[in-house]
């Protein structure tokens, strides 16, 4: 798990990994590891070294690599902990703040993996939640609801590939569209899938426009849809219903979603909205 926020201006990343311990009846060992700009790691450090279990466990990493790429703006502080350290869970999500800025999970799985994320995060209230996940299933998707709500999310963004979750996934997007300002969907493709499918979201049936429409008529006031995979998951007559009827819905709102129907493009204004393909 990565997560940057902000708290008298410190600006930080923590990244989790579970390793399993071989006794039965023992707590499971995470490993943290938080990335921070390099002006701001020795305020950081110091913070973390007023917690007594941490004091001695600090390991700073000088080279940090994000996404296979060196940032030299970035120093690592890592070190571990048990799982079910709930004082030290406690002190640690202090130094996260009580607003954090942006929170993004990368591999988003498995039951002790969730249960720590909700310690850390505990009730902070997070402007912007990244998931990057191979397989959006039911436990995946129940914690997903209840940090969406318990933490007062605004904006969402969901990359993945399969949706394997026993769910009504149009409800699911329904149910996050009353409580967030945006949403980003960027599907990935999946083995076996074709090129050539109607899909999105592990749905093959779904006429997205009426769905679309829907979503905008809550909360939300921001979509955007990756789904380059599968382009054909939107109609020639989807799209045209989605470029007549969203400018009428009358609230501002911004909408953009992978399309191949408009080969020439086009760009015109309806009821004072900006409408290109």
């Amino acid at each position: 798990m990565m997560l940057s926020g902000s708290q008298s201006g410190l600006m930080c990343s923590i990244e989790t990994d579970e390793t399993c311990i071989d006794h039965e009846e023992a707590p499971a060992v995470v490993s943290v590891e938080l990335l921070v700009s390099k002006r701001n790691s020795t305020l950081l450090q110091q913070r973390l070294r007023t917690i007594p279990q941490l004091r001695d466990r600090i390991r700073r990493i000088p080279e940090i690599k994000i996404f296979h790429v060196i940032n030299s703006d970035v120093v690592g502080l890592s070190f571990n902990l048990y799982e079910d350290d709930a004082e030290l869970l406690a002190a640690l999500a202090s130094c996260c703040g009580e607003r954090i800025s942006t929170v993004s999970l990368y591999c988003y799985s498995g039951e002790q993996q969730l249960q720590f994320i909700s310690k850390l995060l505990n009730l902070s209230r997070i402007g912007r939640l990244d998931v990057v996940t191979r397989d959006m299933y039911d436990p995946t998707i129940d914690h997903l609801k209840r940090t969406v709500q318990g933490n007062k999310v605004e904006h969402l963004s969901l990359t993945f590939a399969r949706c394997t979750a026993s769910i009504d996934y149009v409800q699911f997007l329904l149910d996050l569209s009353d409580c967030l300002r945006s949403i980003h969907i960027n599907q990935q493709p999946v083995r076996g899938i074709r090129s050539t499918a109607t899909y999105l979201m592990g749905q093959s049936d779904i006429e997205w426009a009426s769905v679309i429409l829907q979503l905008f008529s809550r909360k939300l006031d921001k979509l955007h849809i990756e789904n380059p995979w599968y382009p054909e998951y939107i109609s020639l007559d989807s799209a045209e219903m989605l470029r007549e009827k969203l400018p009428k819905l009358g609230k501002k709102l911004w909408f953009a979603a992978t399309c191949n129907k408009y080969a020439d493009g086009f760009s015109e204004m309806r009821n004072d909205h900006t409408v290109n393909g």
